[in-house]
């Protein structure tokens, strides 16, 4: 009894361990080359200034909190593009 539980939550532990996890399909690349920190500080700021305004709804590409977030981007150099 105890094999045939070990068994099973291994299966289990197997399946959960090969679950797809969701790619990103878009990133950001700065138009000015700006550096990982310089990029670091600016979605920060961007992503504040979206949740404090919109709420959490921000990474739903259809929201106009996105879209917000999207703009604050781009005013900082910032263009979004498709892997």
């Amino acid at each position: 009894m105890k094999t045939l539980t070990a068994a099973a939550a291994i299966a289990i532990l197997a399946g959960c361990a090969s679950a797809p996890e969701s790619q990103a399909t878009h990133y950001w690349e700065s138009a000015k080359q700006a550096s990982e920190n310089r990029y670091r500080m600016d979605n920060m700021a961007c992503q504040a200034q979206t949740q404090a305004d919109q709420g959490s709804a921000m990474f739903d590409p259809a929201s106009d909190s996105f879209d917000d977030y999207r703009a604050c981007m781009i005013s900082r150099g910032y263009v979004l593009r498709q892997y």
